[in-house]
This record gives C-alpha cells, sequence and structure tokens, in this order.
C-alpha cells in the first residue's frame, strides 16, 4: 500500500471565553500524516448506509500514528471520523470517513487549515 496523500487530523473542543463566559469551538491540536485514501467498500457503505450514515470515503493510516482525532481534512475537504476498523495489516488501521456538516467546525478547520 502506498501513502501517497497528505491529511491533516484535528481535534476541535468547546472552549470556554472567560471574558464573556461564551463558549465557542476552537482547534485544541492537529496532526500531518501521509495516508492512502480508496473508496468505500459496497459492504461498508450498505451496512453504515442502514444506520444512517453516508460514508464518502476511507483512508488508511500507521495504526501508531493515530490518536483518535475527529476531524481529518484531506484535499480541501472536511471529513469526520466515523470509526476505526482493521487495516490490510496489523499495523494499519482504516478509518471511514463521512462529509462534515457542522459549519462552524468546517469555518475554524478552513481558517487554520495547513494543507
Amino acid at each position: 500500500m502506498k501513502l501517497d496523500t497528505l491529511a491533516t487530523f484535528y481535534v476541535v473542543d468547546s472552549v470556554l471565553d472567560e471574558t464573556t463566559g461564551k463558549r465557542y469551538k476552537a482547534i485544541i491540536s492537529t496532526q500531518t500524516e501521509m495516508v492512502s485514501t480508496e473508496e468505500v467498500g459496497a459492504e461498508t457503505y450498505y451496512n453504515a448506509y442502514t444506520h444512517n450514515v453516508r460514508l464518502t470515503r476511507t483512508i488508511q493510516m500507521r495504526k501508531m500514528s493515530y490518536n483518535g482525532q475527529q476531524y481529518v481534512k484531506v484535499e480541501d475537504t472536511v471529513y469526520q471520523v466515523t470509526r476505526v476498523a482493521k487495516g490490510i495489516t496489523p499495523q494499519f488501521i482504516k478509518l471511514p470517513l463521512t462529509l462534515c456538516t457542522d459549519k462552524e467546525v468546517v469555518d475554524i478547520i478552513g481558517k487554520y487549515s495547513i494543507n
């Protein structure tokens, strides 16, 4: 498997503004990794579809590099990680992705974006 695509992973959380007392979403940490992108398999797609989840892409990456990040930006599109699955070897994991529908998160990542 060839790791040929640059992906940036984000952890976004709610942060309290101490002057106003209001909460807002902010990027807590980022990590950039090389990943392999692929189409979602038919069985995986329809299995998720029955649970009302619309998978759009799958990425594979080294298991030791993933730390539970919720969002990933690949090729100018922000995705949300839905779950973690077995990769092609024990050293890799597969992350099925769905398009991120939270506009606030997409805006924050778009402003901060590295790639």
